[in-house]
């Protein structure tokens, strides 16, 4: 059996890559049952197990700004008359005072790629009424991508803003549209307050940022991995 540690510029991967051919002394049936021995990683963080690494890194990267953050704890229920069937959408996280260009509670959608199904599920979720009884007075949502990643700050910022403008049929990453309808790009980040905050891409917001801040938790949040205590 061969393993490849796959690595994109961004995430460490670990995938099982096995090809069967005639030379090969073993079965097929015991290179399967090699793989169910393969122990799947924990995306643990503050004994919370999150779904993926990417969220795992981004739930770090919001602990290190101070967000106050929780983890898959609204789920919405979304019918109408622009939506044939009943939909279920779960986001990935819900920030809490938000402060920046957008202000109050904020949805995070966390996709390393994303499906029709995801999309128009988003599109419905957006679109929806909210539900005071629930506490909730918005459904803006921004939907992140890979963690930005680069040699310096303004490398690491190019990087969102270059997933915020990539030509797709969906929904964009790091982006105000899904949140007020605005085409800006979203950074998330460091205020000078120590505070986690929502800027858009004009000087006027940015120059609120902690940069060297904002950089640290960027490339704290990218190499975080769980570590089980022994």
């Amino acid at each position: 059996m061969s393993f490849k540690i796959i690595k994109d510029n961004r995430l460490h991967l670990f995938e099982k890559k096995d090809k069967y051919d005639e030379s090969n002394t073993r079965t097929k049936e015991q290179m399967v049952n090699d793989c169910k021995h393969i122990e799947e990683p924990d995306y643990m963080l503050k004994g919370l197990k999150f779904r993926s690494w990417l969220e795992t890194r981004w739930a770090k990267f919001f602990e290190l700004c101070g967000a106050d953050w929780e983890y898959e704890n609204y789920s919405s229920e979304m019918t109408g008359d622009s939506i044939k069937t009943r939909l279920r959408y779960l986001p990935d996280f819900k920030i809490k005072n938000v402060h920046g260009r957008y202000r109050g509670t904020l949805f995070v959608e966390v996709k390393g790629g994303m499906s029709d199904y995801d999309a128009k599920k988003i599109r419905a979720f957006i679109h929806s009424k909210p539900n005071p009884e629930d506490g909730i007075d918005s459904t803006a949502l921004l939907i992140l991508g890979d963690i930005p990643i680069g040699d310096n700050f303004k490398e690491i910022m190019k990087d969102m803003e270059e997933q915020s403008k990539k030509k797709s049929k969906y929904p964009h990453c790091f982006s105000f549209e899904t949140i007020n309808g605005d085409p800006l790009t979203a950074y998330p980040g460091i205020n000078k307050k120590g505070e986690f905050e929502l800027f858009g891409d004009d000087f006027a917001d940015l120059r609120y940022m902690d940069k060297a801040k904002t950089e640290a938790a960027y490339r704290t949040a990218l190499n975080y991995r769980y570590q089980p205590k022994k």
